[in-house]
């Protein structure tokens, strides 16, 4: 399976013209994938004191602006988002790209602007069960000309999605590393399996559990795409799709960095592992981990400072992230 390279660009601290900027210069680059996220806060969370877009809407825009990438978004949260509208949505937009559209489903994390927003944020346990009916339900009203599902938490009733989608079948990815029963749902639910923030090692052996779920449930683990975020930073995430791996020198390392140059003029690369979080020299006089690099797109990046050195909660484990902001000409 060849390589392809995708950007996932966290929408937020960017004006709506420069996320529009964005979405052209990486589909005019060549890149082949091109997502966004599901919230209405700030990642890592701040308490909703950054600017930040809606996925649904800024989707259209991102459909309209683009021409040859696929394009979605890693991850909607069906706490958020009714699967039947959301199964609405996904059609359109995928009329609107001309069949270019990918949904993206998890069982979503952010619990800051879910109590902000007033949605119930229950435990894991409720979150995926809503997951793996969200999925059956939009399979169907993508697939079949009538939909009728009375689950615990969702229900439809001889429900239709007209016009069907452009795709025969518009893929559906999972988003998650949970063995136990996210990469389960994705076995028997998805054409495509997400992988945020795992080193290379830990995706491939999460691939083969991924695998082993396959098995149980009658699947060729080939029929299923995988994909691993792979440069953590919430302007320009890069997703490596296939079979891979990284290290310095390797031409995927190579591939990713010249996209990362090309795109955003970040001065001062350095060879390291593709995934590591200290991916860019930026002038750092502290030896601190760096985990999010803020870079604004067009310009030269003169220097860095650490601006926060742990945010609240659990983000999504029990690491707490470091941010650097870019000191920009």
């Amino acid at each position: 399976m060849p390589v392809k390279l995708g950007a996932h660009l966290g929408q937020q601290n960017l004006s709506i013209d420069e996320i529009r900027t964005c979405f052209r210069r990486f589909d005019a680059s060549g890149l082949d994938w091109i997502s966004i996220w599901d919230h209405f806060y700030e990642a890592p969370p701040a308490g909703g004191t950054q600017p930040h877009f809606e996925a649904i809407s800024l989707l259209g825009a991102l459909a309209v602006e683009t021409h040859s990438a696929t394009i979605g978004c890693l991850v909607f949260y069906p706490g958020y988002r009714n699967p039947a509208s959301l199964a609405k949505a996904a059609t359109t937009l995928d009329h609107l790209s001309g069949g270019r559209f990918v949904l993206g489903l998890g069982g979503g994390w952010h619990e800051w602007e879910a109590r902000a927003y007033g949605y119930d944020f229950p435990p894991i346990g409720t979150r995926l069960a809503l997951l793996e009916e969200a999925c059956q339900i939009i399979r169907g009203l993508l697939t079949q000309p009538r939909t009728s599902f009375a689950g615990k938490h969702f229900r439809v009733e001889n429900a239709s999605c007209l016009p069907a989608p452009v795709q025969a079948r518009l893929p559906i990815w999972i988003g998650g590393t949970g063995e136990k029963r996210t990469l389960a749902i994705a076995a028997r639910h998805a054409d495509g399996w997400n992988a945020a923030y795992t080193s290379p090692a830990e995706f491939t052996r999460l691939s083969r559990v991924l695998d082993d779920w396959c098995a149980k449930a009658g699947r060729d683990p080939g029929e299923l795409l995988l994909a691993r975020i792979a440069q953590r930073s919430p302007r320009l995430p890069v997703i490596v799709s296939g079979d891979f791996n990284t290290g310095e020198g390797n031409p995927v390392t190579q591939a990713v960095a010249k996209v990362l140059r090309d795109t955003f003029r970040v001065v001062h690369p350095t060879a390291t592992e593709v995934g590591t979080a200290n991916q860019f020299k930026l002038g750092m006089t502290t030896g601190d981990k760096i985990d999010y690099i803020f870079v604004e797109p067009g310009t030269e990046v003169m220097s860095a400072d650490i601006v926060r050195t742990s945010v609240g909660g659990r983000y999504p484990s029990d690491h707490f992230p470091v941010v650097a902001r870019v000191r920009l000409r």
